[in-house]
Order: structure tokens, then C-alpha cells, then sequence
């Protein structure tokens, strides 16, 4: 299951990059296909091979459209109904990086098994480079028997670096509460060296115990948890104070002034002396 996704590919240099692009369109050319369309490759220690074709868009197509500047659904629609595409092929134009994480209601740190619920509050981030595509909102029901997948975060900028950096606010401004999401394991994946540096490869989650490593599950998770121990800590005092109470009774005023009486020494007392 694909987590997040990115372009361009920072495994590829530009010339692998031009290369697969004229085996991906050389090849839907030959078969005679017309419309927008995913081809897939696998890389691997510097060659590439084929891998599958989908006759339709795929849940990353926004980082394409970031990139490109292309509203591929639109393209689409175009070609479904009989019109041609706006554009060309060769107008097809790559600028800057974008990045997209999957926010899924699973959790992560029981090994991503899905949290169906109902959503009790949403807050998507915004701000430059920053979109979000969602099918949610606050009540909305999450059902155990479908595609845990619930929104899209995707981020736009000039480099990686800065995508990185944006994608992070974004995932620290998203909010989701009701349901366990996967956002605490993708602010752990940034901020994993080797993503950082582009050393990428399929198990690298796994092989790396990302999700393991994780100490919580994000900051609101962390509040709801600080609000429970504090309850917790604040019940059991009253309980403590209540068995004080069953166990030490009251003492009655004549039993604490004959106590304060016999600490003072009685009517047997030496006056205090007094001071010349």
C-alpha cells in the first residue's frame, strides 16, 4: 500500500526521467490509447523495467497536476466526450516538486489495522502550496468495510527541501479527531533521515521501524492523553482523601484543647521566663 507519493521521481536523473516518458508514450501510442492514463515502472540498482498500465487517473494524479499545471480530470472529461485535449504532449512541462500523503483512518502503532468511527471534529491545513482533497467532514462516518483512505495532503513547492518543510506545517496543522489516523506516522517519515535524503526503497518502513519507533500517536492524541492522566491523577486523590477520612474520624474541639494543653505542659508548666 503506497503512503506518499512525489514528483519528479528524485531516484531518477532527467534523462532517466525523458527516457520513461518516451517508453510510456511510445508504448499507449502503439496500442492506440487516447486519453489520460498511468504507466507504471519499477527501478532498480540503475535499470528500469515495465510494470502495469492503468486506463484511467490514479489516487497520486494531483502531484502530476501540481507540477505540471494540468487539470487532468478536466483533460479527461474532454477526451470521454469527443473533444481533444487543451494541450499537447509536447507541452507538457515539469516545474518544482510536489509531495502527496495518504491520510488514512488506520493506526499506526497497531501495525496500521483500520479505525472505522465517526469523525467528532476536521480541520484541513491551508496556505501556500497547500492542497487537500477530501471526502470528509466533522460527523462524518467512517465505515469499517470500504478503503480506509479519507483525504489527501498535497504540497507544492521549488525544491524538495522545501516541500519537505511545507509538507510537515501542513501535516502538524491537520486535525482529526474521533478516528485514529495515519498523519503521526508521516510527521515520523519526514522527519526520517533517509527520507530526507531521497535513500528510498519499498521496505524502507518496515526495515526501519518507523511506525514502531513512534512514541505517540500526534498532538492531539497526546492532549486527549495528558487530559486523561490528569482525571485519572485528580480521582484518585479524591479517593485517597475520602479512605484518610474513614480511617482518621474528626477529632473533637474538647480532645484537641486537652492534645494543645498537655504539649503546652498543663497547669504543672514552669511560667515562661520573662525578659529583662
Amino acid at each position: 500500500q503506497k503512503l506518499v507519493e512525489e514528483a519528479p521521481s528524485p531516484a531518477l536523473s532527467p534523462r532517466q526521467r525523458s527516457r520513461l516518458g518516451e517508453v510510456a508514450v511510445k508504448g499507449l501510442r502503439d496500442l492506440g490509447y487516447a486519453n489520460a492514463g498511468t504507466v507504471e515502472f519499477l527501478y532498480h540498482a540503475g535499470r528500469f523495467t515495465f510494470n502495469e498500465v492503468n486506463a484511467r487517473l490514479q489516487v497520486e494524479h494531483p502531484i502530476t497536476e501540481m507540477v505540471t499545471g494540468i487539470d487532468l480530470v478536466r483533460q479527461q472529461l474532454l477526451i470521454a466526450s469527443g473533444e481533444p485535449p487543451e494541450l499537447a504532449q509536447s507541452e507538457v512541462v515539469v516545474h518544482g516538486h510536489s509531495m502527496e500523503c495518504r491520510v488514512n483512518a488506520e493506526d499506526p502503532l497497531r501495525d496500521f489495522l483500520p479505525s472505522p468511527g465517526r469523525i467528532l471534529a476536521y480541520r484541513e491545513p491551508a496556505g501556500p502550496g497547500v492542497r487537500v482533497d477530501s471526502g470528509v467532514a466533522a460527523g462524518s462516518e467512517v465505515p469499517p468495510m470500504y478503503d480506509p483512505l479519507i483525504a489527501k495532503v498535497v504540497v507544492r513547492g521549488r525544491s524538495r527541501e522545501e516541500v519537505i518543510r511545507r509538507m510537515g506545517r501542513a501535516i502538524a496543522e491537520y486535525e482529526i479527531r474521533g478516528v485514529k489516523t495515519i498523519l503521526p506516522f508521516h510527521a515520523a517519515l519526514l522527519r526520517e533521515p533517509s527520507f530526507r535524503k531521497a535513500d528510498l526503497w519499498t521496505t524502507m518502513v518496515a526495515d526501519l521501524r518507523i511506525a514502531g519507533r513512534m512514541k505517540g500517536r500526534g498532538p492531539w492524541e497526546e492532549r486527549v492523553a495528558a487530559v486523561g492522566a490528569a482525571l485519572g491523577a485528580g480521582l484518585a486523590l479524591e479517593r485517597l482523601e475520602a479512605r484518610r477520612s474513614l480511617a482518621a474520624p474528626p477529632v473533637p474541639a474538647w480532645a484537641r484543647a486537652g492534645r494543645q494543653e498537655q504539649l503546652a505542659g498543663g497547669v504543672h508548666a514552669f511560667p515562661p521566663r520573662r525578659r529583662r
